[in-house]
């Protein structure tokens, strides 16, 4: 490298070395880190019939925030029964439901969370 590339190459690092510090506060200084995040309503993003047949009909309006979510039995004491099938985005669900079964719980087994439950 010549000694005009070498002052070159000086002056550009000084200038990057500058740059890109009030690039990234000028990128970031909008962001809300502390942002409040709204929680949905349950009952405004799907609707749970239960037919004459024991045929549960689940409509999604839109997919539920817990991406593994999983529609399951309930017995009478509100014990998780059945797996009846997992929920996995915006559609129509129908799932069978034994006589046993008092009701249904919709259940996020990996953040251990009940999103929904319901009963007949």
């Amino acid at each position: 490298m010549i000694a005009t590339q070498r002052k070159a190459h000086k002056l550009v690092w000084l200038l990057m070395a500058v740059a890109v510090p009030i690039l990234l506060f000028f990128a970031i200084k909008d962001l809300d880190f502390m942002a409040n995040i709204e929680a949905t309503e349950i009952a405004e993003q799907f609707k749970v019939e239960l037919a004459k047949d024991r045929t549960v009909l689940i409509t999604l309006s839109k997919p539920l925030p817990n991406s593994s979510s999983v529609l399951y039995e309930i017995d009478a004491t509100g014990k998780l029964g059945k797996v009846m099938g997992q929920l996995q985005g915006k559609g129509s669900y129908k799932f069978q439901v034994s006589e046993a079964a008092s009701g249904i719980a919709i259940v996020d087994k990996i953040k251990n969370e009940n999103i929904y439950t319901t009963t007949f």
